[in-house]
């Protein structure tokens, strides 16, 4: 599982591939979608980190890492994205 984090309005998507999440990426940022390797262009267009892209384990460390309240937070936002990968399924 992977997920899209906007970094402007903390939104975060989860995917059940990178590809998918470089592509979800690029659609919110106004780019097309439809290039051969979604990531290397995600790489290219998101120069200004407005999303990142990050696997189970990367999300699992940015909560260890933020304080209390923050944490519980970003774990609440998590979940949410992962309900709503399955709710999609």
């Amino acid at each position: 599982m992977y997920f899209s984090v906007n970094t402007l309005t903390q939104k975060i998507a989860a995917h059940k591939n990178l590809g998918s999440a470089a592509r979800h990426a690029l659609s919110e940022l106004g780019e097309p979608s439809k290039a051969v390797d979604p990531i290397a262009v995600f790489n290219a267009v998101n120069t200004n980190n407005t999303f990142i892209l990050q696997n189970a384990s990367d999300a699992f460390e940015a909560i260890s890492e933020s304080d209390d309240t923050a944490a519980q937070e970003l774990a609440a936002s998590y979940k949410q994205a992962i309900d709503d990968f399955y709710k999609e399924q």
